[in-house]
C-alpha cells in the first residue's frame, strides 16, 4: 500500500492525505473486487435446517429440491483475490461454477446455461463542506459526491439499466451478508473513524428471457468532517427459468463466505506504518 508523503510543515493535511489514501484502499478491499483460480477440494452438505435459515433471512424461495435440481450441487471452496493477486476470501459455490483465474477481469464466474457473475472495479467518492478537504480528495482521485443512501443509489442506477434492456422488479436486504462484512470492518482500526456497510439486493427483468441479481455494497466512514464511501455492485445473469435457482445459490455463497483474517492483520499494520511514517513529516 502506497502512502503520501507530504513534503510542507501542514500536518494536518499531510495526515488527512494519508487517511484517505489508506481508507480508500481498505473499503476497496473490503468489498472483494476479484476473484481466484481455483477451489478446495471439500464438499459442502446443504442441510434443510440452513436452506430454510438461509430462506427466511432472504425472503426468497429456497427449497433443498431447488438446490439438488442444479447443474452440480456440490459445492466447494472457491477463493476470491483483490487486484494484487493476494487471497482475500473464499466462499462456497457449485463445482460446475467456474471462476475466472484472470482476476483483473470483470467477468468472474461462468457456470452451466448461461449463468455468468461479474464485477467491475469499485468506485470511490468523497465529499467535504471544507474547500481545502476537497481539494485533498481531488488530489486522492476521489469522485466528488455526497454519500447517498442505497435507496437513492438504486433510484439513480435503475435508468442506467433501462437504457440496455433491464427493468427493476423489487429490491430486498441481504442482512446475513452484510452482518459479515460489517462484522470484518469493525476489526480495522481507524483513527478517529469506523467503517460502516451495508448491502441490498436488486432483481431487474432483461431482454433475451434473461433475468439480473445485482448485489450492491456500500463501505462508509467520516474523519475530521470528511466523508469517504465505496460502492462495489456484482451482477449475476441467468435466462428466466433457471434464475431462481442461481439467484439462490449465489446468495447463499455470500451468506457464508469467509474473509482472510491475514487481510484485516495487514491492513492494521499498514494504517500504523502510514501513520507513524507520516508523523515524521
Amino acid at each position: 500500500m502506497y502512502w503520501y508523503k507530504s513534503k510542507t510543515n501542514n500536518s494536518k493535511y499531510s495526515i488527512m492525505k494519508t487517511l484517505i489514501k489508506g481508507i480508500t484502499l481498505i473499503l476497496t478491499s473490503l468489498i472483494l473486487v476479484s476473484c481466484f483460480s481455483g477451489n478446495e477440494k471439500r464438499n459442502i452438505p446443504i442441510g434443510k435446517q440452513q436452506l430454510a435459515k438461509n430462506a427466511r433471512i432472504n425472503k426468497q424461495p429456497t427449497s433443498l429440491k431447488q438446490f439438488k435440481n442444479s447443474q452440480d450441487n456440490k459445492l466447494v471452496m472457491k477463493y476470491f483475490k483483490d487486484t494484487s493477486g493476494a487471497k482475500v476470501s473464499r466462499m462456497p459455490l457449485p463445482a460446475s461454477w467456474k471462476v475466472n483465474p484472470n482476476y483483473k477481469d470483470t467477468l468472474k464466474i461462468k457456470a452451466p446455461n448461461g449463468i455468468t457473475v461479474s464485477q467491475k472495479e469499485s468506485l470511490n467518492f468523497g465529499y467535504s463542506e471544507d474547500k481545502k478537504n476537497l481539494q485533498v480528495l481531488r488530489d486522492e482521485g476521489l469522485i466528488i459526491e455526497p454519500v447517498r443512501s442505497l435507496k437513492g443509489i438504486i433510484q439513480f442506477i435503475t435508468p442506467k439499466y433501462n437504457k440496455i434492456g433491464y427493468s427493476f422488479v423489487k429490491s430486498y436486504p441481504v442482512p446475513t451478508y452484510e452482518k459479515i462484512l460489517q462484522s470484518e470492518s469493525n476489526k480495522i482500526v481507524i483513527p478517529g473513524g469506523k467503517i460502516i456497510v451495508s448491502a441490498v439486493a436488486i432483481e431487474f427483468k432483461g431482454i433475451n428471457n434473461k433475468k439480473m441479481l445485482s448485489v450492491l455494497v456500500q463501505s462508509k466512514t467520516r474523519i475530521q468532517g470528511i466523508d469517504i464511501w465505496s460502492l462495489d455492485l456484482s451482477k449475476l445473469i441467468a435466462p428466466t427459468e433457471i434464475f431462481e435457482n442461481a439467484k439462490s445459490t449465489y446468495l447463499y455463497a455470500l451468506d457464508h463466505i469467509q474473509i482472510n483474517p491475514e487481510v484485516i492483520q495487514k491492513t492494521n499494520q499498514e494504517i500504523k506504518a502510514g501513520m507513524q511514517e507520516t508523523a515524521r513529516y
